[in-house]
């Protein structure tokens, strides 16, 4: 009986850790809204020096990109909320098998997400960058 509720107490303990990571993930992409809007609103802004070589070509082709990554990181949410709802299966696994497969899932979810929140850095800095060196002033 001791063991049973050792290993119950584990697994509990292992979905409530994927279950944090999920949260943070969330976190990760309601910070990210925020610096959309801003990026775009940036963007959108007339305050830039106008006679700026090919400005209209890169800022369009930065809205593009963040289109992109609005609509990335919309699939990933919507992924990330089956997963969630998911893990409660995990405490019903009774062979590593089955518990590997949660976590298979899990890593493969994590990649997607750093990913995507990778390349927005990457994308934001690169924005930020660029407007910085033409912004009228």
């Amino acid at each position: 009986m001791e063991k049973e509720h050792i290993r119950t107490s584990q697994k509990n303990k292992r979905v409530k850790e994927l279950h944090w990571k999920t949260q943070q993930w969330k976190t990760h992409f309601q910070i990210m809204d925020d610096e959309l809007i801003l990026a775009e609103r940036l963007l959108d802004n007339q305050i830039f020096r106008p006679k700026t070589r090919n400005i209209f070509e890169r800022i369009q082709e930065y809205k593009i990109r963040i289109k992109k990554i609005k609509n990335t990181k919309k699939a990933l949410l919507s992924d990330i909320s089956i997963h969630e709802n998911n893990l409660g299966g995990m405490l019903n696994c009774t062979d590593n098998e089955c518990k590997l497969i949660f976590y298979r899932n899990h890593d493969k979810l994590r990649t997607k997400v750093d990913s995507c929140i990778e390349n927005f850095q990457k994308l934001k800095l690169e924005i930020f960058n660029y407007t910085d060196g033409i912004l009228h002033t």
